[in-house]
């Protein structure tokens, strides 16, 4: 949402961003430990946001399942930097976009998401 107040529509490139986006990484510790974690972020329309994180981690001796509590908060658009504002801080994240495709950057890594609804 480019300059708009929070419960704004959503209008020109920001509208693009407005959906349910998923990422998903993988990590492997040998054949005898494995987890998968989907992160999810809902961009609103209104400029709200609802982001949280669901893991599955097998092991050679069972496996276990992970969903952690939902982070609310607003998203605005400062050019091409996708801003989350959250009660404990702001992030801020360059992306890029392709079609139903982003990559956001931050300082450890870049994640591709893709966009889901």
């Amino acid at each position: 949402r480019s300059g708009t107040a929070a419960g704004a529509p959503a209008t020109g490139p920001a509208a693009g961003l407005v959906g349910h986006w998923r990422s998903t990484t993988s990590r492997g510790g040998g054949a005898d430990l494995s987890m998968t974690t989907d992160h999810h972020m809902v961009l609103n329309g209104n400029g709200t946001f609802r982001a949280w994180s669901h893991s599955v981690t097998v092991t050679s001796f069972g496996g276990s399942e992970d969903t952690t509590p939902e982070e609310r908060g607003t998203w605005t658009l400062s050019g091409s930097t996708l801003v989350l504002q959250q009660a404990s801080g702001r992030a801020e994240y360059p992306f890029r976009r392709s079609g139903t495709t982003i990559v956001l950057s931050n300082d450890r890594e870049r994640r591709v998401w893709e966009k889901i609804d």
